[in-house]
């Protein structure tokens, strides 16, 4: 006797990409004549490195990706500020989001599968896994008006079950 091959037997298959952006230079010139705005030394909002990630792991009816980004913090001067007290300080940050799916009719085995799991697919979709956000604050640590947790973010966390039947 020779094993069935059904969707038990197929291989997991895993794909990871990772990318790291590093900015050297950032000018922005407004019109000739003038010095240069500095983006990466404080001048405007800029971060100098990011990295992202994607981890995608599946097989015949299942499967699941993770993907990441993080973004080095970085300050927004205010010239006006002796010693830097008004700067905006805006720490690093990290989202995660998680997908989940699964085939029922799939992961059976056997010939006898009921009609109902046919073209089935669940799925689970997690968005801001940590919730997380850009904080700011500035030198004395204080947070600055529009940017506590819900003006800088203010869906945070989502959450999405699917059920799809095709019929």
């Amino acid at each position: 006797d020779t094993p069935i091959a059904g969707p038990a037997a197929a291989p997991w298959q895993v794909t990871l990409s990772v990318n790291h952006g590093w900015l050297l230079r950032s000018e922005l010139l407004t019109r000739p004549g003038i010095p240069p705005i500095d983006r990466l030394r404080g001048d405007t909002a800029q971060s100098r490195h990011s990295v992202a990630f994607q981890l995608v792991a599946g097989r015949a009816g299942a499967g699941g990706a993770i993907e990441g980004n993080w973004q080095s913090p970085f300050r927004l001067r205010d010239p006006a500020s002796p010693g830097g007290a008004l700067d905006y300080r805006h720490h690093a940050v990290t989202t995660l989001n998680l997908r989940l799916f699964v085939e029922p009719e799939r992961l059976l085995r056997g010939t006898e599968k009921p009609a109902w799991l046919k073209d089935l697919n669940i799925s689970l979709d997690i968005q801001n896994l940590l919730d997380s956000y850009r904080r700011v604050t500035l030198g004395d640590g204080s947070v600055p008006a529009g940017y506590r947790r819900y003006d800088a973010g203010p869906l945070g966390r989502t959450i999405q079950l699917s059920v799809r039947k095709r019929f």
